[in-house]
């Protein structure tokens, strides 16, 4: 197989059909959903990785990030449905930006 030069990231990326972004989901009928980790607690942030959770709960915190109702995330299609979730997850898993993780070093 020849050498393929590879594409740079633009942080965008195809899940299932779905465009997806930095912290959007693009859904196939068009609609732009932003995840904003801001709309759960803590408590609510641990649970989405445990396996104690329910599908049901986890419907709703996913729903929270995205900014709908769980009803109307389990209303999607299925690959619309992962690609959302996992969207959420990925986000989820991303550290923090550090303001010092630029910073010129102080060693003398």
């Amino acid at each position: 197989m020849a050498n393929r030069k590879r594409r740079k990231p633009d942080n965008k990326h195809l899940v299932g059909g779905v465009m997806m972004g930095d912290n959007t989901v693009i859904l196939s009928d068009g609609r732009v959903l932003t995840i904003d980790l801001h709309q759960i607690t803590m408590r609510e942030y641990r649970t989405l990785f445990s396996a104690a959770t329910t599908p049901e709960q986890d419907d709703v915190l996913y729903a929270k990030c995205l900014g709908i109702t769980a009803d109307e995330l389990i209303d999607l299609s299925q690959p619309d449905y992962r690609a959302a979730c996992f969207a959420v997850i990925d986000v989820a898993r991303k550290p923090l930006e550090s303001p010092n993780s630029q910073s010129a070093s102080t060693s003398a």
